[in-house]
């Protein structure tokens, strides 16, 4: 029986559960809307309910899973397997996950922040594989960064190092998630990206924009790029 793990990536925009080998390759995934806004009680059926599909396809391909491994969005108690507060995920406050996971499936639960655990699997199986010391920055719902220095992850007395989507770039800028104003991630976000174009289309600023909505385009920054291929 080939022994696997489950890996989850908690998102504010979607959410995705794999089946992973020892040596890092992905067996088996499976994606879902996370609906952040939604109370936390919804959201953790989500979860559970791709979790569920995976440990199926384990049991039909004969895995044995031994481990979960969630990335969490926003600051969070590792030890306890608390999320203590997300801003893109504002009903997961000093919320405890790891029980909840553990207690539903019996496979132990561990949770790291999401950006940090990207890092650690840079460094592993990705672009930073063979280097000792690396930066990784994920760019989506919100902005974040994990920092790996002498082969060593770095988490600092509050576990926050690596949170760049939280420094003040604009003191008078638009309000974040954090509940601060001109953060990164409130002006450079995709969330950010959005507002900009809603914002633009309401204004009456791109006909181009508005265009390419009236076409069922995403907004985001593909749309973005369209845009400016257009112009």
């Amino acid at each position: 029986m080939q022994k696997v793990k489950i890996g989850f990536d908690l998102g504010g925009t979607n959410m995705g559960c794999a089946l992973v080998s020892q040596e890092g390759n992905i067996l088996y995934e499976n994606e879902t809307e996370t609906l952040a806004n939604e109370s936390a009680n919804n959201i953790l059926n989500r979860i559970k309910f791709l979790i569920n599909n995976s440990l199926d396809n384990a049991k039909k391909n004969n895995y044995q899973v031994e481990f979960i491994g969630i990335g969490c969005p926003g600051l969070l108690d590792t030890k306890k397997g608390i999320i203590k507060f997300s801003p893109n995920i504002p009903n997961f406050k000093d919320f405890y996950i790891s029980k909840l996971i553990e207690d539903e499936f019996n496979i132990k639960v561990k949770i790291d922040n999401d950006v940090r655990v990207a890092a650690i699997g840079e460094f592993l199986f990705g672009a930073g594989k063979g280097y000792s010391n690396i930066i990784c920055i994920t760019i989506g719902t919100g902005i974040g960064g994990g920092i790996i220095l002498n082969s060593k992850l770095q988490r600092g007395p509050t576990e926050s190092i690596g949170e760049i989507g939280h420094m003040t770039l604009k003191e008078d800028g638009p309000l974040c998630g954090c509940g601060n104003y001109g953060c990164l991630e409130s002006l450079a976000s995709s969330t950010a990206i959005i507002r900009e174009i809603d914002n633009a289309i309401k204004e009456n600023k791109s006909e181009i924009l508005k265009s390419l909505v009236e076409k069922g385009e995403k907004k985001g920054s593909h749309m973005l790029v369209k845009a400016i291929e257009k112009r």
